[in-house]
């Protein structure tokens, strides 16, 4: 710059000290969610003249209210919420509609919910076999010995056992349960699911405690269900809790629900 007063230029460096302050996160909005435009499919358990277990309160009911609450926390995150059956459409349907409803659509999650009988209380259901995408490493244990599924019809199963065809019934009492040794993607998907899901109900067990309700310890199975065997996308059905009065409670499913919807929003955002 140049001195008015005199014929000199000077050159000037004039300086402060400038606080940079670090930028606050913004709270997740449905913009930032994982799970916006993610299409999940919920399957309220039972219905119509099918109505679970019973306890002061058909399942059904319970089911039904539950998943409301999760379909409207799903949607206000951005998710696309389709259904089996609606909620608030009591009706009977298959098991076999429900899978072939399912495997039509293909949505990115399938979650079936359920709660169990009285003295059972929070667990979690998945599925390595799934025989509508492969049988490469199905296989069961009996008796100390590991034979392996060579294909299955309804639910009867077949395998070599010393160059002899046999078979069960999965839904017989006490048949064993078949698992993948090489799982397809979408079931190694449904176990990562169900992890997550799992880690929520033993955090919110004291829930139940509060409650009054003495029930079993939460657990996590990977075996035969219908809705996670026969379905080719991942999917995980929940027992959430028994099936009780003091279960159909607003505030109770609110935190269950936001038990779960935490568990998904971490396997979509890959955490």
């Amino acid at each position: 710059i140049r001195d008015k007063k005199s014929k000199n230029d000077y050159d000037v460096t004039d300086s402060k000290d400038i606080v940079v302050k670090p930028k606050k996160e913004d709270p997740i909005r449905e913009g930032d969610s994982p799970l916006k435009n993610k299409t999940i499919m919920l399957d309220p358990g039972h219905g119509g003249v099918q109505p679970g277990a019973v306890n002061g309160v058909p399942e059904k009911v319970i089911n039904n209210s539950l998943t409301k609450i999760i379909a409207a926390k799903l949607e206000a995150l951005g998710a696309n919420v389709i259904y089996t059956r609606h909620p608030d459409n009591d009706i009977d349907m298959s098991l076999e509609d429900r899978q072939e409803k399912a495997n039509r659509i293909m949505p990115d999650l399938l979650l079936s919910i359920h709660h169990d009988a009285p003295r059972y209380g929070f667990s979690v259901h998945y599925s390595t076999y799934r025989p509508n995408l492969e049988f490469d490493g199905a296989y069961f244990d009996l008796y100390g010995k590991r034979y392996y599924v060579i294909r299955e019809e309804g639910t009867v199963q077949y395998y070599m056992d010393k160059g002899v065809l046999k078979s069960f019934d999965i839904k017989d009492k006490g048949a064993p349960y078949v698992r993948d040794l090489s799982p397809s993607p979408a079931a190694v998907a449904s176990e990562v699911i169900a992890d997550k899901i799992f880690e929520e109900f033993k955090r919110l067990n004291d829930l139940l405690d509060d409650l009054g309700l003495k029930v079993a310890e939460p657990y996590i199975r990977d075996h035969n269900l219908a809705m996670t065997r026969r379905t080719n996308m991942p999917s995980v059905l929940i027992e959430a809790g028994p099936t009780s009065a003091k279960m159909n409670n607003k505030s109770v499913q609110n935190k269950i629900a936001d038990g779960v919807i935490k568990a998904i929003e971490s396997y979509f955002s890959g955490k």
